[in-house]
């Protein structure tokens, strides 16, 4: 007579066996359907990108006249296009661009990926220096443009809970919620967090 441990066993390793072969094919498949997109968007033709949603930094945005590192790295990219694709990937841009306008607009979200990293920092020296205002409306402009920066969001909800306007700090998790991002429910959390 056989155990029922061993019975146990047996049915335990054709059960793991089944599972991996199941996983090995569904690994497959996915690894398929990449490589046929990938394929798709590399014969992509190229597209008229010049009517895009370009966001430019507005001249009265900012003093410029703090003379810092982070103030002339942000008037580097003054004129320079920015545009954000976050959410999308490199085959997403291919196929919805074409293949000849990828390194433009990796080069584009670049800029914008820059601005909003130095921007929080910029916010800092500006608040430093009584220009608060300057900041408030630097901040408003990166969420409008949809920057899925957790330092963004947390320092403009700051701001408007400080000036009595929790209305608004709890207005920009609407906004939040509305992000492409992996970066999305980090932004909830830290609002979550300043406006309970």
């Amino acid at each position: 007579m056989i155990p029922f441990f061993t019975i146990f066993f047996i049915l335990f390793l054709v059960f793991i066996s089944y599972r991996f072969k199941k996983n090995d094919a569904d690994q497959d498949e996915i690894t398929a359907r990449f490589w046929e997109r990938e394929r798709e968007a590399n014969a992509t033709r190229k597209k008229d990108i010049s009517n895009l949603n370009y966001i430019t930094i507005p001249e009265d945005l900012f003093p410029f006249n703090l003379n810092t590192d982070v103030e002339n790295s942000l008037c580097a990219l003054k004129d320079k296009k920015m545009l954000n694709l976050t959410g999308k990937t490199n085959t997403d841009i291919k196929l919805e661009y074409g293949l000849q306008n990828f390194e433009e607009l990796s080069q584009y979200d670049d800029n914008f990926t820059e601005f909003v990293r130095l921007l929080p920092l910029y916010c800092d020296e500006l608040i430093a220096n009584d220009y608060r205002d300057t900041a408030k409306k630097a901040l408003e402009f990166a969420v409008t443009n949809h920057a899925d920066s957790k330092a963004i969001f947390s320092r403009l909800a700051d701001i408007y809970i400080e000036d009595g306007e929790s209305e608004k700090a709890t207005a920009l998790i609407k906004v939040a919620e509305e992000l492409n991002s992996m970066s999305k429910h980090v932004i909830i959390n830290a609002l979550n967090d300043r406006i309970d």
